[in-house]
């Protein structure tokens, strides 16, 4: 018995001197779309950094293209450590691509499924961001769409970073922009829910929706119970009596703010006097 233990000893110490005397495998040779599909996931994490420098950086519509196809793939990495690396890479397509606003289809419900209930915060705040920023470069009620299928999931921490990103898009875009109505229809579920996590995100939610809403939006809590109802009155008493203002614009309005607050270079330019310049006859040869 004593011989085997031996004999195993020095096997397992042999294989661990290989491991940690074995020379990392090199992928520079390789492309970017090579290493994204590569079974190692630190190629796969190299390459997540090369192409969020790549996004970043370029103004050909080419690479956009290209990359295109990756997106939901970088939302779904098994390994968490590229998964994470690869959302950047995501902030960064759809920060810049011309026609990023067409992917949310696909890449939203991937984030949803696969991010917010990810163990990294990291990984929830980026799909979070990605998915926020979806919402800046268009409109944000197609994006809400395709967040309110998080609320079903079975995993209480999902459901409750979903109601968590649902509070930030009306929190930063406003009840103008994201349509309160299908948000307080699901209200009741949510602070029916067993998790006190997701109900304490329910809560918050509520009080943001009343920010914006006020008293016409308790015809929709009339269902809860009692003392969440007290709960939430003693809340909103608490709100300021000031009408909130969204604190982020969507992509068409920075433009248009833009367009107002250029102005003309005349405006900005010290005042010259011209009649110094002019002849001492000027007056008599206009008449």
């Amino acid at each position: 018995m004593d011989s085997v233990k031996t004999i195993s000893f020095f096997f397992f110490s042999c294989l661990s001197n290989y491991w940690m005397s074995a020379p990392e495998e090199d992928f520079s040779s390789l492309s970017i779309a090579d290493k994204l599909q590569h079974k190692s996931w630190k190629a796969r994490l190299q390459a997540c950094e090369e192409l969020t420098k790549l996004l970043h950086a370029t103004t050909e519509d080419a690479d956009f293209d290209t990359y295109e196809p990756f997106l939901k793939k970088l939302a779904v990495e098994p390994n968490a450590v590229a998964q994470e690396a690869g959302l950047s890479a995501i902030l960064e397509y759809v920060a810049n691509a011309p026609h990023a606003s067409s992917t949310r289809e696909t890449v939203i419900p991937a984030l949803v499924e696969k991010c917010l209930g990810a163990t990294k915060a990291g990984t929830k705040q980026k799909a979070t961001d990605i998915i926020l920023l979806y919402a800046e470069i268009d409109t944000p009620d197609p994006v809400l769409e395709f967040v309110v299928p998080g609320l079903q999931a079975k995993q209480p921490k999902l459901v409750t970073q979903t109601v968590i990103v649902i509070k930030e898009l009306v929190r930063q875009f406003g009840a103008k922009k994201v349509s309160p109505k299908p948000i307080l229809k699901l209200l009741p579920k949510l602070f029916g829910h067993t998790d006190k996590n997701v109900r304490a995100e329910a809560s918050a939610l509520t009080i943001e929706l009343y920010r914006w809403i006020g008293q016409p939006m308790m015809a929709s809590l009339s269902d809860l119970k009692p003392v969440q109802l007290k709960e939430l009155e003693e809340a909103f008493s608490k709100l300021p009596a000031e009408k909130p203002k969204p604190e982020r614009l969507i992509r068409a309005e920075q433009n248009e703010e833009m367009d107002v607050d250029e102005g003309d270079a005349f405006d900005f330019a010290d005042p010259v006097d011209i009649t110094a310049k002019l002849p001492s006859q000027f007056n008599e040869l206009i008449v």
